[in-house]
């Protein structure tokens, strides 16, 4: 059964680590902001001063990431995996997922549609050498955000 993604917008987070970051994925269309530190561990708390000079920057929401330190989640698992599970949590509305942590973004599309998930989140598709150490670009951002319009 295909959930009903009509309803609910497309929303797409993109993973900032600076201003600049956080201001260019506005730019290039994102609906929201997470900002993390130490992002080769996998993400850290960044400063207290970083998270107010960036919720001044930009208008649109900002996450803020908790975790004490590094560590991320891996990046080998299998994108699909579970995903018969996660779709019908999304369809009973007793989930909302946000797809990310390494899903190249010419997957989405197959896992938007065969999950109905509503929210996707980028780090390293959205910066300019598609490396977490590179700065996010605007015209990447504005890409996924089409990709992903297109899809719901």
């Amino acid at each position: 059964m295909q959930p009903d993604n009509k309803r609910d917008p497309m929303t797409l987070e993109v993973i900032a680590t600076t201003v600049t970051d956080a201001v260019a994925a506005e730019s290039g269309g994102a609906d929201r902001i997470e900002l993390i530190d130490n992002y080769l561990e996998g993400g850290t708390t960044p400063s207290a001063g970083i998270v107010r000079a960036v919720k001044k920057s930009v208008s649109i929401p900002v996450y803020v990431m908790i975790r004490p330190h590094g560590g991320g989640f891996g990046g080998h698992a299998n994108p699909f995996e579970g995903r018969h599970v996660i779709a019908e949590l999304v369809a009973q509305k007793r989930l909302s997922i946000m797809i990310g942590g390494g899903v190249m973004p010419n997957f989405l599309p197959q896992v938007i549609a065969e999950t109905g998930v509503r929210e996707v989140h980028v780090g390293v598709a959205a910066r300019v050498s598609q490396t977490s150490t590179s700065p996010v670009r605007v015209e990447r951002v504005r890409k996924l955000k089409k990709m992903l319009e297109s899809c719901g």
